[in-house]
């Protein structure tokens, strides 16, 4: 006796009178029918398409897919028409270089006891289709089910057919045939654009563009071998090329090499739903500057079509299921019409084979129909966070394979070259070992029966928390769209407050290592502090900023993080005698220095203007007068700041002293500055000059201008920054430079640099410069995007050794050369 009649030989009676109604004959439908059948279950599946057809060539079968085909006995037969990759291999865009590769056979099979394939959809659809009808199943094709007209309180369900099925009515207009069908439970297979989905959205179910397309291309193997690119399909592996704003995979399928291009689709003039041919043109354009192998492919295959990735517009469906007391009949989503996602990592049509497996070894276990409605419930309790988590690791994979080129591309690829063997966050999530173990290990019919057996025992809820603990928090959080954060915080936030994906709307000043935030939150109001609840409710990382000047070596963001956006309070008041300021928390160094220097106000602030104030003033502050007025720590009064709980307090002094003392000096670790109080110094407008610019001098000056440094009589009114630096690309010339401040005139403070501006500098930039004109030496680094990692040293005069600076500027020059 087979495994199947074992099963149906031990199925309560009700099984074979319960009837079950899958809307979608796709590859999920087809294979959940195979397993309700087994249980016995009367199993009709119906399917708006007269015929089997699938768009795309070729699908991906990793361990997860391939164990729920093998729990449904038919993975042998799909092994027949499939092929077994060697290898994931990813690739460099522009030449083709190898930047990792993730080996897949015998690797999984050894691993998983399960092999990880690659096959043609139509092959797939076609083992699926006959084992069902096999197996008993009954198949209407040319059937379409009216959701919306169904009534759930008898079980009847509307449909129209096109085939010679028990019709009940003729539509005279254009022939089609209306009838009802019998049901208990209905099963949306039907795909993104179901319309039971849009059933329980309540509204009609309007796909959204991504803003990215798919083109896919086939190319024979014989012609693959003229071309003479042997190399793509000898061994066989899945070859991804990563490139700005677009991707290439490519894999060897029975017969034919499948090719796929993601790439913008902001050239479409309308949003559609399915395939459509595409020019050649089109795909040059975008590819012209790629791997000449990728040119070549483009230019020598057949079958182009391309289609637009599309999401669902009710992204935050509150339930799968409709299984309302009383009622007849049940409705349960499964599949892309549940969980539908990107094709970034291949794990789609896996996705909905474990869905399939889990909701039948559910049903399988059902000894009465009031098993039915808490079966459906625990169903969706298993499968919604891991769908979702998924999701969220798809998308960070298509945002991080696709970046633009620049530091962060480079990073990225720096990072799959040298970080062997991969470890947590590598930039393939397949690669890393604790989502792919994750990912791959999946067992459908040991999660339903375990889960099925604590809900009996009422412990099923922490059963279901615990289904995410075996991999990293940074996978775990379950990551939101962007309509479910305008939905969530949209109503908390202030008026002109604004919620966007876009990280073009928090820039930063150095694109080194910048965040790449899926989300950012534009407050207005230092009441905006929703966000920070959000982020904690919702395990999301998130990263306050003002200027965004920050170091990204020194915090970290992952790219499903959330920026809170403070550039908005930029918000500067004076008491009447001048001598306090509260400023807000986006405020820019400039403007508040142009703004002090016009009411006759000096602050002691950083040297570079675009820095955000309280941001450097709390990382210790060091300023070109602290001299006088102490560091930049030393002049904030008050803060009201946001712990990481999403409280406000008010912190001085006297008020939460010891948070007080530890937001001077490590704030970010502390909590999120919303506004300050600071000192203010009263200067009369005329007075408020000092004396300043770049000295440089040549090679053979160094150890006279180290030993004039040394024997300066330097002052609280006076400071020195020595650096070396270069002239920029594309000579580099290396330079030695000091950087003279002397709050006064130019007559005093040159008698009082006299030892350095003795040793002869080859240029001399000093002059009288008013306050508001203090940090203009800077501006060169304050280029935006043109910043990197700099990090300066105050050092005792002691500590200045002639012989030392000479072998670092040996090193500095042999660096820039």
């Amino acid at each position: 006796m087979t495994s199947s009649e074992q099963a149906a030989a031990s199925s309560p009676a009700f099984h074979s009178q319960y009837r079950v109604v899958i809307v979608g004959a796709g590859l999920v439908g087809l294979l959940l029918a195979i397993v309700l059948r087994r249980a016995d279950y009367h199993v009709v599946v119906i399917d708006k398409d007269g015929e089997l057809k699938e768009i795309g060539a070729g699908i991906i079968l990793p361990a997860n897919a391939c164990r729920a085909l093998a729990q449904a006995n038919v993975l042998d037969k799909v092994k027949s028409c499939a092929v077994a990759p060697n290898a994931w291999v990813s690739h460099s865009y522009q030449q083709g270089g190898i930047l990792a590769r993730m080996e897949l056979d015998p690797y999984i099979q050894d691993q998983y006891n399960v092999p990880f394939l690659v096959i043609h959809r139509p092959d797939l659809r076609r083992i699926l289709f006959e084992e069902a009808k096999a197996r008993g199943a009954c198949i209407h094709l040319a059937t379409t089910a009216d959701v919306h007209r169904t009534d759930f309180s008898d079980g009847l369900i509307h449909a129209t057919v096109t085939d010679d099925v028990e019709m009940v009515a003729r539509n005279p207009d254009d022939g089609r045939k209306e009838r009802t069908l019998q049901a208990d439970l209905v099963i949306a297979a039907d795909g993104q654009q179901s319309e039971a989905r849009a059933f329980l959205a309540g509204h009609s179910n309007q796909p959204l563009p991504t803003g990215k397309m798919v083109n896919r291309i086939l190319i024979g193997i014989d012609r693959m071998r003229e071309l003479g690119l042997e190399d793509l399909i000898d061994p066989p592996c899945i070859h991804v090329w990563l490139g700005p704003g677009s991707m290439a995979v490519g894999y060897l399928l029975k017969d034919v090499f499948n090719f796929v291009l993601v790439c913008s689709s902001e050239c479409e003039p309308e949003v559609y739903v399915g395939p459509r041919e595409v020019e050649k043109e089109e795909l040059r354009a975008v590819f012209q500057d790629w791997d000449p192998r990728i040119r070549s492919l483009v230019e020598n295959g057949h079958g182009y079509l391309k289609w637009l990735l599309l999401e669902n517009g009710d992204t935050a469906l509150s339930s799968w299921i409709h299984a309302a007391e009383g009622d007849k009949l049940k409705l349960a989503l499964t599949g892309d019409a549940a969980h539908a996602i990107g094709p970034y990592i291949g794990s789609g049509a896996a996705l909905g084979f474990e869905s399939a497996t889990v909701l039948g070894a559910l049903l399988e276990q059902a000894r009465q129909q009031s098993d039915i409605a808490p079966m459906l419930s625990v169903y969706e309790s298993l499968r919604r966070p891991r769908t979702e988590l998924v999701k969220r690791v798809t998308q960070k994979m298509g945002q991080e394979w696709m970046l633009p080129d620049g530091p962060l591309q480079a990073d990225r690829d720096r990072t799959f070259v040298e970080e062997v063997p991969p470890s947590q966050g590598y930039p393939n999530a397949l690669q890393d070992p604790f989502f792919q173990t994750w990912l791959y290990s999946f067992d459908g019919e040991q999660e339903a029966r375990e889960a099925w057996r604590l809900h009996r025992e009422d412990s099923f809820d922490s059963h279901a928390a615990l289904l995410l603990t075996s991999i990293p928090q940074s996978f775990a959080a379950t990551y939101p769209t962007l309509s479910e954060v305008k939905k969530d915080l949209g109503s908390k936030l202030s008026q002109g407050s604004s919620i966007s994906a876009s990280a073009a709307d928090a820039p930063r000043w150095s694109l080194y290592r910048a965040p790449n935030p899926a989300f950012v939150v534009n407050v207005s109001s230092e009441n905006d502090v929703a966000p920070v609840r959000y982020c904690n409710k919702k395990n999301i990382t998130f990263l306050a900023q003002s200027q965004g000047n920050g170091w990204a070596d020194t915090f970290r963001l992952d790219d499903c993080g959330l920026v809170i956006n403070m550039a908005a309070l930029d918000r500067l008041y004076f008491n009447k005698d001048r001598t306090i300021a509260w400023i807000g928390g986006g405020t820019q160094v400039k403007d508040m220095v142009d703004a002090a220097y016009e009411l006759g106000i000096r602050f002691s602030n950083p040297t570079c203007t675009c820095l955000g104030f309280l941001g450097a003033m709390l990382g210790g502050g060091l300023t070109r007068s602290q001299g006088l007025y102490g560091q930049g720590v030393d002049q904030i009064l008050r803060l009201i700041v946001v712990t990481a709980s999403g409280e406000t307090l008010q912190l001085d002094a006297t008020h939460n002293p010891d948070l007080w003392y530890a937001m001077r000096g490590a704030a970010p670790n502390f909590g999120i500055a919303t506004s300050a109080l600071v000192r203010a110094y009263p200067i009369p407008k005329a007075q408020n000059i000092a004396w300043e610019g770049a000295i440089t001098f040549a090679d053979d000056k160094l150890e006279p201008l180290i030993q004039a440094i040394y024997d300066l009589d330097l002052r609280p009114h006076m400071e020195i920054d020595f650096l070396f630096a270069t002239s920029g690309p594309p000579l580099n010339t290396p330079a030695i430079t000091a950087i003279p401040f002397f709050l006064g005139n130019a007559s005093e403070a040159r008698k009082a640099f006299a030892p350095v501006l003795a040793v002869g500098p080859i240029s001399d930039e000093t002059a009288e410069v008013p306050y508001d004109h203090w940090g203009d030496f800077a501006n060169s680094f304050c280029q935006k995007g043109m910043r990197k990692p700099a990090y300066g040293a105050s050092l005792a005069r002691q500590g200045l050794n002639p012989a030392t600076w000479r072998a670092v500027y040996e090193e500095f020059k042999e660096f820039v050369a």
